[in-house]
């Protein structure tokens, strides 16, 4: 008879939380990690390069913050931040020694983006939550070349492989799912930022 009560009061505990919903004043917290890493996917140098080379790469990924405004709309902020880096063999010949000698070129690739969101919350119930959301703010970039081979400065550049826009804008679409009261697992799906970022979300 304990044990039926025990799960009588469990089953009714998670309905309870799970009827939680987003209510005005709500704030939510969703750090997050997303990927492709459009700087290594689209990055076609190298053709002047020799050897073997090979990237790391970071992001976009970054935290989010959202207050609702009411149980539809809600605004925030969204930090993405996204780096890479190339390491590359270069090879040079020496006209004075008459023989070719390798030396290691790396690019550096750093970009923040922080944007004002709006989202709106289409639905809203039983420990889920779904949205579509437009966003728009700052596009930070830069670029480094730091080189080995003499007389080669390294140094900020211009980068030659991406267009540059000091804005940017999101289109996206998520979803949240109550584990807890306060706390849900997080996706979303948008241009403009991570194609796809994975996540939690903490409300406070």
């Amino acid at each position: 008879m304990k044990k039926i009560i025990l799960l009588f009061v469990l089953i009714s505990s998670t309905l309870r939380l799970q009827a939680q919903m987003l209510q005005s004043g709500d704030i939510l917290v969703d750090p997050y990690l997303g990927f492709p890493n459009m700087n290594v996917l689209f990055d076609q140098r190298g053709e002047t390069f020799e050897g073997s080379k090979h990237n790391r790469a970071f992001g976009p990924s970054g935290i989010r913050s959202e207050l609702m405004l009411s149980d539809k709309v809600g605004i925030g902020l969204d930090f993405i931040y996204t780096s890479s880096k190339k390491f590359k063999v270069k090879q040079v010949y020496d006209d004075d020694l008459n023989k070719f000698f390798l030396y290691e070129v790396i690019e550096k690739r750093k970009k923040i983006r922080l944007q004002l969101r709006m989202n709106y919350h289409f639905y809203n119930e039983d420990g889920l939550d779904c949205y579509v959301g437009i966003g728009a703010g700052n596009n930070w970039k830069r670029y480094q070349v730091i080189s080995d081979v003499p007389r080669e400065l390294s140094a900020q550049v211009e980068d030659p492989d991406f267009f540059y826009f000091p804005m940017s804008m999101r289109l996206c679409g998520g979803t949240r799912y109550f584990i807890q009261e306060d706390l849900a697992i997080q996706c979303e799906v948008g241009l403009g930022g991570p194609l796809i970022s994975l996540g939690l979300c903490f409300r406070l």
